[in-house]
């Protein structure tokens, strides 16, 4: 089922958490998924290091359609395509990948793109604030991110 870009958005802020499955078989993702959703949470995050990864979103998309089923590890547009067009409701990447953010905007697809310095979380908000509905930057859990913090009460 396709949902919006507002809808994804509000659901990923509202469970507070995004499990990204990282594992060398996609049997392996497979099994990760259905038992993350088991256990309660209703998002996965596949990365693009899982060996059949497009296909798995695909096919979870299709077979659980309450599940948010995202794409990780994207870093150019054309696999971003691969993931959208397989069905997924999200994108991150590890870092800030202008594109990615340009093209997931003009799909209407939420992304969440990694940023770490400050520069890339200025870049990235400024690339998402343009758009209705966005996710602010990630921001890994090192002394800069407390210095990004700081930069600006608008972000996380």
């Amino acid at each position: 089922m396709k949902k919006n870009c507002a809808e994804v958005c509000t659901t990923i802020k509202e469970v507070g958490i995004l499990p990204a499955i990282r594992v060398s078989t996609s049997e392996d993702a497979h099994f990760a998924a259905e038992s993350v959703a088991a256990g309660g949470i209703p998002i996965v995050e596949i990365t693009m290091t899982v060996a059949g990864c497009v296909d798995l979103i695909a096919h979870l998309i299709r077979y659980h359609p309450k599940m948010l089923v995202g794409a990780g590890t994207v870093l150019d547009v054309d696999t971003a395509r691969q993931c959208v067009d397989a069905g997924a409701h999200f994108l991150t990447s590890p870092g800030f990948v202008p594109q990615v953010v340009a093209f997931a905007k003009e799909k209407g697809i939420a992304v969440l793109p990694g940023a770490m310095t400050p520069t890339e979380i200025i870049a990235a908000w400024g690339a998402l604030t343009s758009s209705r509905s966005f996710l602010a930057p990630r921001l890994a859990e090192t002394p800069t991110s407390e210095l990004s913090k700081r930069l600006s009460p608008r972000f996380p």
